[in-house]
């Protein structure tokens, strides 16, 4: 079945991303405009250190969350920090400051509030505090959050869910 296919290619994917070989997991992932495989993308673009990459991939992402009312999910929350520090990185301070007024508002009070008004204020915007803000959410264990989506996945449907 399609379904199966697809999560084939999407573990294909993150293994060989886990293996460093990051331009082969990408490939995998050519074709795919699915949300999963989105985040994928981001994620091996993100372990690959290709910030322009990473932030062309989860500009569409945060444009989705923006749209949508209430509170931001965690992954969402985790997404739009990644967006600010790899448009940070890039450079892309027009981008970063338009990121800030969409956001910072619906950040309050979260985890990730303070990170993300360092990255996004212009006047603590430097290169160092940005590369400790990218180490620290490296170290967050992306493998967690993939696991949990199977878990959730299992919950709901069994084992018939994955295969």
């Amino acid at each position: 079945p399609e379904a199966l296919v697809l999560e084939r290619r999407q573990l294909r994917a993150r293994a060989l991303a886990d293996l460093g070989r990051y331009a082969e997991g990408l490939q995998t992932l050519e074709g795919l405009d699915d949300g999963r495989s989105a985040r994928l993308r981001a994620e091996i673009n993100w372990r690959a250190k290709n910030w322009k990459a990473t932030a062309a991939t989860l500009e569409p992402l945060a444009d989705q969350a923006a749209r949508q009312e209430g509170p931001l999910s965690a992954e969402e929350r985790r997404q739009i920090l990644q967006l600010a520090i790899s448009l940070a990185l890039d450079g892309e301070n027009q981008k970063i400051d338009a990121l800030r007024q969409r956001f910072l508002a619906r950040l309050e009070g979260t985890p990730e509030a303070s990170a993300f008004e360092i990255v996004t204020d212009s006047l603590q915007r430097n290169a160092s505090d940005i590369r400790q803000l990218t180490s620290a959410i490296a170290e967050v264990d992306e493998l967690e959050a993939f696991m949990a989506d199977y878990r959730d996945r299992l919950s709901k449907g069994g084992l018939e869910a994955i295969n």
